[in-house]
């Protein structure tokens, strides 16, 4: 279970230079949160002009104990959080918090090792795709289908060609 909060505010306001699409925090920092991108800069159409809309993650793995707290506290811990990383105290224009039950796959160290693993002692006529293996975006499952599809393709004319 994680989610995010979203925090709209005056572009005027941000004094930080929003370069790049945001930031991940590293486990080690032992933070309430998991990240922020800066979801206007990323996708320009989600604010008006003149306002950046900014996105806090939390919960997950990595801190499941937030998923207890209700809305109210988490928009408060999200928002301490956001103004002590990006050097800020000004209020926003709006708040919206969003939970997710059912979010992508949150990938251990190892993991692709793992995976690796896992498809070397396949038979030779199955494979893996999805998000729970080799990355959880469209193209990446997409990817992942079509490697798996011609595997599966070249298996059954190979077994085809065996017959013959």
């Amino acid at each position: 279970m994680s989610g995010c909060v979203y925090f709209a505010f005056l572009k005027a306001d941000i004094k930080r230079s929003l370069n790049g699409l945001g930031i991940l925090i590293p486990a080690t920092e032992k933070r309430p949160i998991n990240a922020i991108t800066w979801t206007s800069i990323k996708f320009n159409y989600r604010a008006p002009a003149g306002t950046i809309l900014l996105r806090v993650f939390f919960g997950g793995s990595r801190n499941p104990v937030i998923m207890n707290k209700n809305d109210e506290e988490i928009i408060a811990i999200a928002f301490e959080e956001l103004c002590l990383i990006m050097q800020m105290n000004v209020k926003p224009l709006f708040t919206r918090i969003y939970r997710s039950n059912h979010e992508n796959p949150q990938y251990d160290v190892e993991h692709l090792k793992r995976v690796a693993s896992i498809k070397k002692n396949l038979p030779d006529n199955i494979d893996l795709a999805g998000s729970a293996f080799l990355g959880v975006g469209i193209p990446d499952c997409v990817n992942q289908g079509f490697v798996a599809a011609k595997k599966a393709a070249q298996s059954v004319l190979s077994n085809c060609a065996k017959s013959l």
